[in-house]
């Protein structure tokens, strides 16, 4: 192996293996426990940061610490798995959209990738993604779009009355804007210049209510809907940012007219043995693409979907039999009669501060004692960096309530968020402690980051 690998702990090298690319995740711990137990492999950890980095993440998963774990460059990928091709390897396990592209440049040099070139080309090309669906026979509904890059002169000839612009590459709804055709061609150059993507996809704004439909597909490109939401947005900072996230009973109305066009989208773009995380715009009988993922729901979304089912759904399980096994696979354990029985919302902090630390916070406590309170998906703590929230990534805070069937969590979910006072208190002496920690920690990350 290459000699910049650390080491081997354990007795690793001696087990079939599968890998994780940058894991310190709890997608990736799950797997790692699920794996273990269903086929008795062992997890091959390849860190693309720091040696900082790798310390840190240890601490936060300590029960990743026991196994092989290996450090290389992003542009290292490729040829680590040319290394790996004579080890006993499964497969690699794409847990999350942002290790999603390592992981298929490493599978790629691994000759053992879950799906055809073709289609993984397709998971970071917004544009040719819809493009082939328009182009099916007969056309998936999708919209119009068509590419155009950051430095280029954008011109609003032929352009929608409304469009939006995101990275043809991107995710998490990061650097994604609205604007009609009066908007000045000087803003909309603006935006391209300081968003940090390169390429960009323009695309025929779609009205309607935004869902997000979540699914397993087998080795045949069969797909299973397990779960369904709805967003709620409102506009923050410039942009449209998730405010609160309702279940959607499988009972409704709009659950099998998703399910349905959930269905024709995975099998027309060839998507096969993968988790699958798809929004769609909803208007009236109208569907249309807003993304999808090939993999499992962020937010720890895919861990609330088993516990909507009952607890009789692992779509960690589900995920890796397809992942590492092609062929038929055992069928996915639904409970829709649990799924129904109760109401479920995710409730999405905002910040508008541009760039603090968070020197004082409160109510916490009386938000986990509230009878509707169900588990933090990200909780505030003392010392983090706030920024505006103009993305999934920026918000500050976000938590889970449910209730019983039938019951109208809007009340719990606007009383809940007014508990949480975040730098309401001056705290006199607790801000300059934090603001010298924080100073400190990015100076020891830069630092590491010059010596990886």
């Amino acid at each position: 192996m290459n000699p910049g690998f650390p080491h081997r702990e354990g007795l690793s090298h001696l087990s079939k293996l599968f890998v994780l690319v940058d894991p310190f995740h709890e997608y990736a711990t799950r797997f790692v426990d699920v794996i273990a137990e269903r086929f008795g492999y062992r997890p091959l950890c390849i860190h693309t940061g720091g040696r900082g980095e790798f310390r840190r993440g240890l601490r936060e998963f300590p029960s990743l610490r026991p196994h092989e774990h290996l450090f290389a460059s992003r542009e290292r990928l490729q040829a680590v798995g040319r290394e790996l091709a004579s080890r006993d390897v499964a497969g690699a396990i794409p847990f999350s959209e942002a290790v999603l592209g390592r992981t298929i440049d490493l599978l790629r040099a691994l000759g053992s990738t879950w799906n055809d070139e073709s289609v993984l080309a397709l998971l970071r090309d917004k544009f040719a993604l819809k493009d082939r669906l328009r182009r099916m026979c007969p056309p998936v509904s999708v919209g119009r779009s068509h590419r155009t890059v950051s430095g280029a002169s954008f011109s609003l000839e032929g352009i929608p009355d409304r469009f939006v612009l995101k990275p043809n590459g991107g995710y998490g709804n990061v650097s994604v804007g609205f604007f009609t055709r009066d908007t000045p061609q000087a803003a909309v150059e603006r935006f391209l210049q300081q968003a940090p993507a390169t390429e960009f996809v323009v695309e025929e704004y779609h009205p309607g209510t935004e869902y997000f439909i979540n699914g397993q597909t087998d080795a045949q490109g069969a797909s299973l809907v397990v779960a369904i939401f709805r967003y709620e947005r409102v506009w923050a900072n410039g942009f449209q940012v998730d405010w609160l996230t309702h279940k959607v009973p499988h009972a409704a109305p709009e659950f099998a007219q998703l399910e349905s066009y959930a269905r024709t989208v995975v099998t027309s773009m060839g998507l096969r043995r993968s988790p699958f995380h798809l929004e769609v715009k909803l208007s009236g009988s109208d569907a249309r693409m807003v993304e999808i993922g090939a993999r499992l729901a962020g937010n720890g979304n895919a861990i609330v979907c088993n516990q909507l089912h009952g607890g009789k759904l692992d779509l960690f399980a589900l995920a890796a039999d397809h992942y590492l096994h092609d062929g038929v696979r055992p069928e996915a354990r639904l409970d829709w009669d649990a799924y129904d029985s109760r109401e479920l919302t995710y409730v999405h902090g905002v910040s508008g501060e541009k760039k603090s630390l968070i020197f004082s916070l409160e109510g916490l406590e009386t938000v986990e004692r509230h009878p509707q309170f169900a588990g933090w998906v990200k909780k505030p703590v003392l010392g983090q960096r706030l920024r505006a929230t103009i993305d999934l990534f920026t918000s500050p805070w976000c938590f889970v309530v449910q209730g019983p069937k039938g019951v109208d969590l809007r009340q719990a979910t606007a009383e809940m968020r007014e508990l949480i006072r975040i730098n309401q208190r001056r705290a006199v002496l607790r801000r300059p402690a934090l603001q010298v920690r924080d100073t400190w920690q990015r100076a020891l990350a830069w630092i590491e980051r010059g010596w990886k």
